[in-house]
This record gives structure tokens, sequence and C-alpha cells, in this order.
């Protein structure tokens, strides 16, 4: 008896214990990442550096969500997603700063859940802090609960919808599970099982709950888009492009094992051989279901492979791989397993998989590595040598800040620039031209400067207006009249998209730079240029990409 207040202590206080530590490494991310004075580039992970195009463009989009409400029909990113960083973004008056932390609260809220979920499915406490830490030191969790992927948002109503199957609340269940799709589009996989799910229970009107918000978004898309192939076909397009000079980068550097680590994972799938937790098959099985089909994609090459694609399976595994453990400790006696036995491995199994996920971030892998050669030179009597362009690297955004805001002004005073196009994502971080002209164009360039020389000068270009591709190409400007748009590019070296070369340093004014074919105007500042150019442009072009 005088031992049940420090178990109490030692038990229920762990788990608050390591929620209140998590959720301080979690909120203290953004203000590393995107503070108003130095960024760490501790994004990389896994060999992609995260906060870059993809997580730009969706912070940019969501930013200027209400100003060109078409945004909301564009499927790179769902709707669900979108109105809730739009709705930050309303709130915080796009403060890059204050719209991540309102993405690791997400995250936050994600841990409680999983928490409350193994608490709930029966599993001791202890076992509940562990699921938390593994989740929550996951390095590639820790950097998208800051990010505008919408896979954060997604594996919070994946949890919930999980801890809602725990409790049997099944018409708030189906709710959440409707809206899965509008969030990720493996939100899917999850609507089909769960239809299936409450049509061996024969509830209709559960089942109409998780269809509906579904079919509500593809009648209104199909209205607006015409076809329903016009939904992926910038995709399918920009893919075609993309691989023949890519490549399969999944290919040598595969490593899944990095986030599907067997051990962990090989519990979570016997989870579903135990008849107690069978019941909740259709959140159980639901991440294997998207792992075959990613392998299938990418084996295919209809996709290259990015960790994050499997993220929704973090929280289910964080949660189902407690279940056999729990089920062992209740059945020690009948299957004869000493239960210090069962605490080792238990334990093995945690420290394997903590220590397996901390091999995705690039700079931890980068600073073990110098710790071992460093221990190796020492035991050898030599000295150490660092090498200066690895470790945690600095980006410092003022003078990209300041670039912006002179593209801002310049585009405030020259009403004649009625298109934008943009070659590098991330001044789409601080541009808010589109704040006081929502009627100008702006058409993204996806794709590498060099990939021109393969189609006669024309890249590819999808304009955020009108949801729509096109090929583009600068042309000489009429003399007699001003150019209508605007290219932001890098502006070091030779440029394939202006065929012009820049230097390493540029001065803060406006200028004319002279080339072969053709004058742009330069607003330069830091390492980021603008230029005022004319274009061509067309539905379709020839493409010369040399044999592998």
């Amino acid at each position: 008896m005088r031992n049940r207040p420090f178990r109490h202590l030692v038990s229920r206080d762990l788990i608050w214990m390591c929620l209140v530590l998590l959720g301080l490494l979690l909120l203290a991310v953004p203000f590393l990442t995107s503070g108003p004075d130095v960024w760490l580039e501790i994004d990389w992970i896994d060999g992609r550096k995260l906060f870059s195009i993809d997580d730009a463009y969706r912070y940019f989009a969501a930013k200027n969500a209400f100003r060109v409400p078409t945004i909301f029909l564009w499927n790179y990113v769902m709707p669900l997603a979108l109105l809730f960083d739009a709705i930050v973004a309303a709130l915080s008056f796009d403060n890059l700063l204050v719209m991540r932390l309102s993405h690791a609260v997400v995250g936050i809220l994600t841990l409680v859940v999983i928490a409350r979920a193994s608490l709930r499915s029966g599993c001791h406490p202890i076992l509940a802090a562990a699921s938390v830490l593994i989740v929550g030191l996951m390095p590639l969790y820790v950097v998208i609960s800051s990010s505008f992927y919408a896979e954060g948002l997604f594996g919070l109503l994946l949890a919930v919808a999980f801890l809602l199957l725990i409790e049997e609340r099944n018409t708030l269940l189906a709710i959440i599970v409707g809206l899965l799709p509008l969030v990720r589009p493996e939100g899917g996989i999850y609507c089909l099982l769960f239809l299936i799910y409450f049509g061996l229970r024969r509830d209709a009107k559960l089942g109409a709950l998780v269809a509906l918000p579904s079919l509500i978004y593809l009648v209104v898309f199909l209205l607006h888009s015409g076809d329903g192939i016009s939904f992926l076909g910038w995709r399918l397009e920009l893919r075609n492009i993309l691989s023949p000079t890519l490549g399969q980068q999944s290919g040598p550097g595969f490593s899944l094992d990095r986030l599907l680590n067997p051990l962990w994972c090989g519990l979570a799938l016997g989870s579903l051989l135990i008849r107690r937790y069978r019941k909740w098959w259709p959140i159980l099985l639901g991440p294997w279901v998207l792992v075959g089909i990613q392998a299938l994609t990418i084996t295919r090459g209809m996709q290259d492979f990015e960790l994050r694609y499997l993220f929704s399976v973090i929280p289910v595994f964080g949660i189902a791989w407690a279940l056999p453990i729990h089920y062992l400790f209740q059945a020690e006696s009948k299957l004869r397993f000493h239960q210090s036995l069962i605490t080792f491995l238990t334990a093995a199994i945690f420290l394997t998989t903590l220590a397996g996920h901390m091999l995705q971030s690039e700079w931890l892998r980068q600073l073990y590595d110098q710790l071992g050669s460093s221990e190796h030179s020492l035991a050898k009597g030599q000295d150490i040598e660092r090498d200066p362009g690895q470790g945690l690297k600095r980006f410092n955004p003022k003078p990209l800040r300041a670039f912006a805001g002179r593209v801002d002004a310049y585009v405030g005073t020259h009403k004649d620039v009625q298109t934008i196009f943009v070659a590098n994502p991330i001044p789409l971080y601080f541009l808010d031209f589109l704040e006081n002209g929502p009627h100008i164009e702006t058409v993204l360039i996806p794709h590498n400067a060099n990939i021109t020389a393969n189609s006669d000068g024309y890249f590819f270009g999808f304009s955020l207006t009108t949801l729509s591709y096109r090929y583009f190409k600068f042309v000489p400007p009429d003399s007699a009249q001003p150019a209508s748009a605007m290219l932001i590019l890098n502006d070091s070296g030779y440029s394939p998209f202006t065929h012009l070369t820049f230097g390493e340093k540029t001065s803060p004014d406006i200028s004319l730079a002279h080339g072969k074919k053709g004058i742009a105007a330069n607003i330069q500042s830091g390492s980021m240029q603008a230029f005022a150019v004319a274009y061509s442009s067309r539905d379709s072009v020839q493409w010369s990409f040399p044999d592998p």
C-alpha cells in the first residue's frame, strides 16, 4: 500500500512530464527554423530539405487562399488542410512563425491523443509514455509538426479516429473518417475500410457520414474543372518531365527502415493477430495498405520515395506497437513468459527504435560521424580536422526579406506587371504582392532551369490563378512596350531562363542587364534577382531527353 502513491507518480506523471518536454521541443523548432534573425537548417530529413519547394508553395497558397479563392480547388493542397492554414494566416496576418507554431500545437495535440488512446486501450501508463517518446522524438515527426505539409493535421485526425474507435463513439468516428480525404489523399484508404466496416455492421447511416464529405468535394470539383483528368493532369505532365532527369531517387538510398523499424512495426502488425484488438482492424490495417500502394507506385516509377509520404503510419504504429506487449504482460502466466524477460525485450525494442529513428536527421548523422572520427583520431594521437561544409547550417533571412519587400514595392508601382514567374521557392515565404494585386497571375516553375535545354528554351509553369499549366519561353521585349511580367530566380552563374550571366555579388538597386536575347530590368538584393521580362507561351512542347 505504501508504494501506490510512488507508482502513481512514476506512471501517470511520467506521461505528463514527457508531454511537457516534447511540447517544448516542438514549440522550439519554429523559433529555430523561422525566427526573425537566424534560421537553423535542421529540416534535412533522409537527404531531403523539407522546408523547401513543397513547404513554401503551401505557405504561399494558404496566405493567399482568401484573396484567390480558386486555390481551394488546387489538388496540390486538399481543401480542409488549406482552410486550416488560411484561417491561421488571416488571424496572424500571414506571420510565418505564428503559422509554424500553430502546426507545432497540432503535433502536441497528436501526442496527447496517442497517450490517451494507449491508456484507453488498456496499456500501462509506462507503455503509453514510451509510445509518446518514440513518436515525439522522431526527427521526421518533429520537423513535419512545424511544416505546412498536411500530414501533421492528417496524423492528428487519424489518432483521434483511433481513439474514438477504441471508445466506440461511432458517430463522431464516422464524421472524422469522412473528413480525412479532404486533408490528404490517403484518407480515401480509411474511408474505404470504414465503409466496409460499417457495411458489415449494416449501419447505413454511419456509412453515409463517411462517404458524404468526399462525394460533395468530388461533385464541386467536377463542376468547376469540367473533367476529372484535369485534377491530375498537371501532376502527370510534370512527372513526365522530371522522371528522365531525376531518375529513381529511391534506388540505393532507399531508407524505409529509418521509419519502419522492423521490431516496432512488427509489434504493430502483431496487434492484428490478437483477438481482443482485431476489432480495430480498419485503423490497424490502413497503414499497411498505404505501404503497399507506395511500394507499388515507387517500383513502377510513378513517384519518388519521400519519408514523409508514410508519415500517417506514425500515430497508428505509435499506439499499436504497445498492444502486443500489454497482452504479453497480462498473459505471462499462461504463456510461461517471465515478466523480467518481457520488460527487457520491451526496453530493447524501445531503445533500438529510438536510435534507428535518429538516423532520419541528416545533421544528427553528421554529428555522429564527426564524433566517431574524432574518437578514432584521438585514439591514434592525430590532429582533428573539421570539414567546414559539415555541421548545422545557418541561413540569414534578412536579405531575402528585404529583396521581397523591394519586389512587392516594384510591382505596386508598376501596374503593367501582370504575371510573376517564381523559379526559386524560398522568396514565397516573404512575397506579398497578391495582397494588393490579387489579379496578378502567379506562375510557379517547379523544375531546374537546365531542363530548358531539352525543350528549345521552353519551361513548365503552373498558374496558381488559373490552376492550369502551360509552357513558357522568355523573349526579347518590344522596345515600344514595357514588359508585362517578372521573373524571380537565383542570381549566381548562367541562367538558361534569361540567357544572362550573374555574379556572386549584387547591389540593392534597380538597373538594366543586357543580354544577347533581350533586356531585363533587375531588382537585386542578397542572393536573389527579379527581372522584368516578356514571354511567349504554348500548350505543349516536344521534349528531347537523351537516352540514359
